[in-house]
């Protein structure tokens, strides 16, 4: 009863916490200043403080674990951090002169696939038991939200669906208000898996 309890709690904070995401994200909207949407807005700062807290929560939640139950949470932190060197792409391609952004991306990613890969029987056992969850659950829709939203803001569908009312803001307004939203579900998947009890019984 306990348990349920503390669920529906940490439900109810995360509704009135995307509510108020919501309300801010309106809230700067209402200052007419589009810039605060783009490359080095406010916008983007808070993405990267999600992705940042996502990340650092993925890897507590790995140490707390196992050896043989760690490696869904590494690489789920291992994405959550590939999110934030492609939010930070402009800076890092004046930063980095061969290769830019993409240079610590495929470090990142090619690092995720090589952990898996040597360690896939007990990844494979740990991935099928977590996509039974609520974390895997929102960590998908985290997922699925920040590409939706990355292809509905993306400039040859939204142009035609517009005709002469179409602006590059609206553009710009749509990608990163639903990739904050993606970011949000995959924060709170980084809170749940957190607060994960105990190892899965089945990594040993």
């Amino acid at each position: 009863m306990a348990d349920k309890k503390s669920i529906l709690i940490r439900y109810t904070l995360y509704t009135l916490l995307l509510l108020l995401l919501g309300g801010f994200l309106n809230y700067v909207a209402g200052w007419g200043d589009t810039r605060q949407f783009k490359e080095g807005g406010i916008v983007e700062w808070l993405q990267l403080a999600v992705l940042g807290l996502s990340a650092a929560l993925m890897m507590a939640a790995a140490m707390r674990r196992k050896p043989k139950a760690k490696f869904f949470p590494v690489i789920t932190a291992f994405a959550a951090l590939l999110a934030m060197v492609r939010e930070c792409d402009a800076l890092l391609d004046q930063a980095i002169p061969v290769g830019g952004w993409q240079a610590p991306a495929a470090i990142l990613l090619v690092s995720a696939i090589l952990l898996a890969w040597y360690n896939r029987e007990v990844f494979g056992r740990e991935l099928a038991r977590f996509a039974a969850t609520p974390v895997f659950a929102l960590m998908w829709a985290g997922l699925i939200v920040v590409i939706y939203g990355q292809l509905t803001g993306h400039g040859p569908f939204l142009e035609p669906l517009l005709g002469d009312d179409y602006a590059r803001d609206y553009k710009r307004l749509l990608e990163e208000c639903l990739e904050m939203l993606g970011y949000f579900f995959i924060l709170v998947a980084g809170i749940e898996l957190f607060l994960e009890r105990g190892d899965p019984p089945d990594t040993d």
